[in-house]
């Protein structure tokens, strides 16, 4: 029997993402969450899941408050358009290697 592929959703907003993960959990399916899909390979193999649900959609910077050097961000964002927004306030997102 073959395995059949993923239905894949991409939200835009928390809301969106909410309802699709509560309809997921109500259903019993099986849900992978998927950012930029770069550490895919990392990780032990699981079954196929019944729904994909990728962050593509979630790639806004909702707050950045200088001065308390704080920013708030939705899941998806691409690290590279976060520092492009702290480089412009003369800051910086750093990270610790894996």
């Amino acid at each position: 029997m073959a395995a059949t592929a993923a239905r894949t959703e991409a939200p835009t907003g928390a809301e969106e993402a909410a309802k699709l993960l509560g309809v997921a959990a109500a259903t019993g399916q099986r849900v992978r969450i998927r950012g930029g899909g770069t550490r895919a390979g990392w990780g032990h193999v699981t079954e196929p899941p019944d729904l994909e649900l990728s962050s593509a959609g979630l790639d806004r910077v909702l707050e950045h408050n200088e001065g308390d050097l704080t920013a708030v961000l939705q899941a998806g964002v691409p690290l590279a358009k976060a520092q492009a927004q702290f480089e412009e306030a003369g800051q910086m997102f750093a990270l610790d290697p894996p």
